[in-house]
């Protein structure tokens, strides 16, 4: 039996964890495989008919995400509801002790990067091709988790190693080049609870780190993601903290503070609750839109018992509103500060947001659905075991 990790704040509403895809211009850097791999082109897994590589954003998807069996695919979707591409991959082995499966994909301004077995990152481009960037011996031994920065050119590294007493767990970060070992910088080294901390991506020259315990999935799941730290890539420094509950209750209260649905550009979206153990007090409740300097706007409050009319919401990239579950009929519906909600009318499992105006959403276990919100439109998309997907963020990177 697993053993459960002690979160670092306590988790009400699932769902979080990456971002369209425009060619790059001539001048952008893209990764150099190492001396000592071959770049290996690889013919992705065709879908029905060929498609043509699209204008604007394409969904980053990971199937498998209950890592079954030895393999998954990533698979790329543009907003006109068509695979562009897609991959398969070898899951990494379970390494001694674990019980936290972290993301295995991340996304720059033109490409995918995504594990492929212990050691192997490989880029994906939505044209098709597939390289060899580089190899991460550690991750034979150690739980291995990235992000590559927009630019192609630094990547940051957490490797977790978990013992059969947690207070002996260990967790270090780094950032060096992608295309060699070169500028390293070791960011951190951590044990027992503080083990726990990932890269997610970048905002800018900064890393996105998630912070967290026992998790499953890609990064989405419920119980992964406690909350974000933006931290300094020349040295680790903490420049913000994002969505991240008080470190001691006040005696008066218990305050709960969770993320929900996947971080994007403008932050993500995160719930924040009081319960008072005074009978006389008011509860209270916020669903707030938190950015990369830790600033919050509400974008909903709760009724006087603390329940708030929505859950499992997703912030879109550019901040101003989020599409969220309604928590009577589960409607998908959309919220935003000083405005009231719209109520699509409909039930989805929202997987995140595609661009300002589109949602990639699941309809059943056979059927993905491209959303454009502004009108309720979906484009249906056929995918065998639909309900067994993560999506990861965006190509171009959404952070």
């Amino acid at each position: 039996m697993l053993r459960q990790l002690s979160p670092v704040a306590v988790l009400l509403v699932t769902a979080v964890a990456m971002a369209g895809c425009s060619s790059p211009p001539a001048s952008t850097p893209r990764p150099t495989p190492r001396a000592t791999a071959t770049p290996l082109l690889q013919t992705p897994v065709p879908s029905a008919s060929a498609v043509a590589v699209p204008i604007g954003p394409v969904a980053v998807v990971v199937t498998n995400s209950s890592r079954q069996g030895a393999t998954y695919d990533v698979v790329l979707i543009g907003v006109q509801g068509q695979i562009v591409t897609r991959v398969t991959a070898k899951l990494p082995l379970l390494k001694a002790n674990q019980t936290v499966e972290l993301p295995l994909v991340s996304a720059s301004n033109d490409l995918v990067y995504y594990l492929d077995g212990d050691t192997d990152i490989r880029s994906l481009s939505p044209s098709g091709v597939t390289a060899l960037v580089k190899t991460i011996a550690q991750g034979s031994g150690s739980i291995l988790a990235f992000a590559v920065s927009p630019d192609d050119r630094r990547i940051a590294v957490s490797l977790i190693n978990q013992a059969s007493d947690p207070n002996k767990d260990s967790g270090r970060g780094y950032v060096e080049d992608v295309a060699a070992t070169s500028n390293h910088v070791d960011l951190f080294s951590n044990t027992a609870a503080d083990a726990f901390r990932w890269p997610v991506g970048w905002h800018g020259s900064a890393i996105v780190d998630a912070v967290g315990g026992n998790c499953s999935g890609y990064g989405s799941s419920a119980g992964c993601v406690n909350a974000y730290h933006l931290v300094s890539s020349a040295d680790g420094a903490r420049v913000a903290t994002v969505c991240e509950g008080p470190a001691t209750q006040p005696a008066n209260a218990t305050i709960n503070v969770s993320p929900n649905g996947l971080p994007v550009s403008g932050g993500v979206a995160c719930v924040k609750t009081f319960y008072y153990n005074d009978p006389n007090a008011t509860n209270a409740g916020y669903m707030l839109a938190v950015d990369w300097t830790g600033h919050s706007t509400t974008l909903a409050t709760a009724d006087k018992t603390g329940q708030l009319p929505y859950g499992d919401c997703y912030l879109a990239p550019g901040a101003a509103q989020m599409a969220c579950s309604a928590n009577g009929s589960q409607a998908l519906t959309l919220i935003s500060a000083g405005a009231s909600p719209h109520n699509l009318g409909r039930r989805y499992n929202v997987l995140g947001w595609m661009d300002a105006t589109h949602l990639l959403v699941g309809i059943d276990s056979k059927t993905l659905a491209v959303l454009t919100t502004t009108t309720g439109a979906a484009v249906s998309l056929a995918l065998a075991d639909a309900d067994k997907v993560d999506m990861a963020g965006t190509d171009p990177d959404a952070l």
